[in-house]
């Protein structure tokens, strides 16, 4: 089995929209014919030149469905194999591929992912969270048993906690609870997790929230949050959570207060504060300061 990762900053890198499916809960609604929407390998190389390189990294890669773009993402493999050259070895970059595992259709075509994998410069692992009705029965019992026994994967369902955000699952999908699903506004305060989307923007948390101020190719992370931190509502976000930067928008804490209660602080901060509420444009807001 993979050592234990030990984690500074921790990466949610969304690199396309691409997937070879196409699920109504999808969180960024990927879907078949989106490759257009894919990072390119060279502004990749120059995102994760980007990245602290005095700390260790624990990067997902995830989409979309990052098989989907095989030539990319074997591209970014191979950047980030090249980057850890550079770093000393308890600054290392290690990798979570995360796949809904279409492409396990044989033990040959498992095998030969290890066995291109081992070649890299990085500890690698794979999130598989489409063991479930959610993703169209792409895995079939035969894909699952060879995940598990030739890459170690034990693909998991999508429902409960999922971590950092909401990864792709809808609470109308999954009748879950907001409570369930969204984690509470200590994640805003921990300046060490980050999402990046397919054109370098970089946010907080998820990409449904806050946008930071620049972009993560042409910009040092570093610089970014430090940006940020001069923006006040960011700067709200950071040190207090959303409901705070719900009130500091003119909402009545009461009222704040009972969004918390009803969707949980993260359900809060993008039910309300982020894109689906087009009364409060603290989104547009930020990105045009």
């Amino acid at each position: 089995m993979l050592p234990s990762f030990k984690v500074h900053y921790d990466i949610y890198f969304m690199t396309t929209r691409n997937c070879n499916l196409e699920c109504d809960h999808c969180f960024v609604s990927a879907k078949p014919n989106n490759k257009d929407t894919t990072m390119s390998v060279d502004n990749f190389y120059k995102a994760v030149g980007n990245l602290p390189g005095e700390d260790p990294i624990r990067l997902k890669l995830t989409g979309g469905e990052i098989f989907t773009i095989p030539n990319h993402l074997w591209g970014y493999l191979d950047v980030i194999s090249g980057n850890n050259t550079t770093r000393k070895k308890d600054n290392q970059i290690d990798v979570s591929l995360q796949t809904n595992g279409f492409w396990a259709t044989s033990i040959k075509a498992v095998e030969e992912v290890k066995k291109r994998l081992d070649k890299q410069n990085f500890r690698w692992r794979f999130d598989v969270p489409s063991n479930d009705k959610y993703h169209n029965g792409v895995l079939t019992e035969d894909m699952s048993y060879w995940l598990k026994e030739h890459l170690g994967v034990y693909p998991r369902g999508s429902g409960g906690r999922l971590g950092l955000m909401p990864l792709g699952r809808a609470q109308t999908e999954l009748c879950l609870s907001p409570s369930e699903i969204f984690v509470s506004s200590e994640q805003c305060s921990d300046l060490s997790h980050y999402t990046i989307d397919e054109t370098g923007t970089v946010y907080s948390c998820c990409y449904k929230s806050f946008p930071l101020p620049g972009n993560i190719i042409n910009d040092p992370l570093e610089k970014i949050v430090e940006m940020a931190k001069e923006d006040k509502t960011l700067r709200t976000l950071f040190d207090n959570g959303p409901e705070e930067v719900a009130i500091l928008e003119g909402v009545h804490p009461g009222e704040a207060r009972c969004w918390v209660a009803e969707n949980g602080e993260c359900g809060m901060c993008i039910n309300f504060l982020g894109e689906n509420n087009p009364e409060y444009q603290v989104r547009s807001k930020i990105t045009s300061s």
